[in-house]
């Protein structure tokens, strides 16, 4: 008995010491990789270090968000309520009275110019309706195809018109012998109090950069990993591999070597962005670094094997980089946070769960800008981790496949 655990006990250690060799030759292998090529260098690097500092200028601090979008204004009542009307428009936030108009096709003409993002139509007879208790409707033509611009417009007039109309009926409650207080109180028994949790400074910003940086780790990844697939089939490199794949447990050797090569880089990636990036930036992180790690481990494995599951199918460099550059803008799209995952079809929510960066995000925002903690983001966490072994075994498949194709290619016919 002793000695039959001794031989099994030797034939471990003896699995686990080549095991870990297999481990580490690849983990050097695909460093040899990444280094000796300037255009993976460039990915994993140059365009890492320098996209997240570009990328968030357009929406930086105090430009984030839209103020002042021009309008011209047809005033057909000429009256002193009409002209107190757009004075008030003027003096908004949201828009900014920039050309005044007699008719509607002139102001068209400068609105398909581009001068103005809007024009609003104040019609005859509008101080006379409202003295009347009558509906004085204004009209207001935008773009509604460049949503956010529209928006802005709409608010703003919707904005005035509402205070206005708040205003005359205070006048005419005070009129009927009602105090100040007691009139607001009677026009708005129910206030309602907006009380921002998190982002009170409505900032475009804080709540677009942070789930891009996610996606930046994701797709520059996918990409280099991609990369260095075509690159492996067009320089056949692949039987390189093959003794591993021959003894038991090479090709997790082999998965875990390539995982640990990528993951050693991509989280000192992480912390450059989480530690200096949000600091330059100016973004809010309500999270420790060491929350922020554990659960970034699993994102970044899920991608991993994700990426060396592609990998196995792309013949070339420039394959991987045409096809996974293209995924780019539908990933933004499913990742849930330009449009709710909920708001999508079935069909779609179910893809959505299988890309990484669904969870990732989700749970990143929640840890980084809401401030919770792994527990609050256990579902995320653990969907990840799901993910992992997903991608592990399809890039286990996937490898074999490979190497073993690759091998016969080289031994060539008998």
């Amino acid at each position: 008995m002793k000695k039959f655990f001794l031989e099994n006990s030797n034939k471990f250690i003896q699995w686990v010491k080549n095991g870990l060799n297999a481990m580490t030759y690849t983990w050097y292998l695909e460093y040899k990789n990444i280094f000796s090529d300037i255009g993976v260098l460039s990915l994993f690097f140059a365009a890492f270090l320098v996209y997240p500092i570009l990328y968030p200028l357009p929406f930086y601090k105090g430009h984030e968000i839209v103020r002042e979008v021009p309008i011209a204004v047809i005033d057909n009542d000429k009256s002193s309520l009409s002209r107190q009307f757009i004075r008030m428009c003027d003096g908004s936030e949201n828009i900014r009275v920039a050309m005044h108009h007699t008719s509607l096709d002139e102001a068209k003409k400068d609105f398909y110019q581009n001068k103005i993002n809007g024009i609003l139509v104040i019609p005859e007879n509008f101080s006379n309706d409202i003295y009347r208790n009558q509906s004085a409707n204004v009209s207001v033509y935008c773009d509604a195809s460049y949503f956010y611009l529209y928006k802005q417009v709409l608010t703003g007039v919707k904005y005035v018109a509402a205070y206005m109309s708040a205003g005359i009926q205070i006048q005419k409650l005070q009129s009927k012998g009602l105090s100040q207080a007691a009139a607001m109180e009677a026009r708005d028994p129910v206030p309602v109090i907006s009380i921002p949790l998190f982002n009170p400074s409505n900032s475009y910003t804080d709540y677009l950069i942070p789930a891009i940086l996610i996606l930046i780790l994701q797709q520059t990844l996918l990409i280099g990993i991609g990369f260095l697939g075509g690159l492996s089939y067009e320089k056949q490199k692949y039987h390189y591999y093959a003794p591993m794949i021959n003894t038991k447990g090479g090709v997790i050797s082999l998965l875990f070597g390539k995982a640990g090569a990528y993951m050693s880089l991509y989280l000192l990636h992480s912390i450059y962005l989480f530690g200096i990036i949000f600091r330059f930036h100016g973004l809010p992180m309500k999270s420790g670094i060491f929350t922020l790690m554990v659960f970034i481990t699993p994102f970044l494995l899920s991608v991993i094997f994700l990426g060396i599951s592609l990998s196995t199918i792309f013949r070339t460099r420039e394959m991987a980089m045409l096809l996974l550059l293209c995924t780019s803008i539908p990933f933004i799209l499913v990742s849930g946070f330009s449009w709710p995952v909920i708001a999508m079809p079935k069909w779609l929510q179910w893809l959505s769960m299988l890309l990484p960066s669904t969870f990732g995000i989700d749970g990143f925002m929640k840890i980084a800008i809401l401030g919770g903690n792994l527990q609050d983001v256990s579902f995320q966490w653990i969907s990840l981790w799901i993910l992992t072994l997903i991608y592990f075994l399809i890039a286990t498949y996937a490898m074999k496949t490979i190497i073993k194709k690759s091998t016969k290619y080289m031994e060539g016919p008998l």
